[in-house]
């Protein structure tokens, strides 16, 4: 069964014609001149490095090892010995010598 349409062709063939306009850029984006922009880039950058230059002399100087065990609460109880297990290790790896060179520092947390 076909559904009937209110128009005809002949009737759509009478209705105003929209023109669409091409609203693309004829230029592409990379050959468009921006000298500005591009000192900007390079300014940020610059001051980006300058500012993490330091941060990344001082992680280079020892490696943090995160510990997340419960130290208060019902779990502490059974948490506590691995805390300090862990504690012990990063103790031992550090008489070593470190892990790469590098020493081991223990960041413990009570999540």
């Amino acid at each position: 069964m076909a559904l009937a349409i209110p128009f005809s062709q002949a009737a759509l063939r009478r209705l105003p014609r929209v023109e669409q306009k091409d609203i693309a850029m004829h230029t592409p984006i990379a050959a468009v001149e921006r000298p500005f922009a591009k000192y900007l880039l390079a300014a940020t950058a610059g001051l980006a490095l300058s500012l993490a230059a330091p941060l990344c002399a001082k992680a280079q100087e020892t490696i943090k090892v995160g510990i997340l065990h419960s130290l208060s609460g019902t779990m502490a109880i059974s948490e506590t010995t691995l805390k300090d297990v862990m504690l012990m290790l990063i103790e031992e790896q550090n008489k070593k010598g470190g892990l790469l060179g590098k020493k081991l520092e223990a960041v413990v947390v009570d999540p």
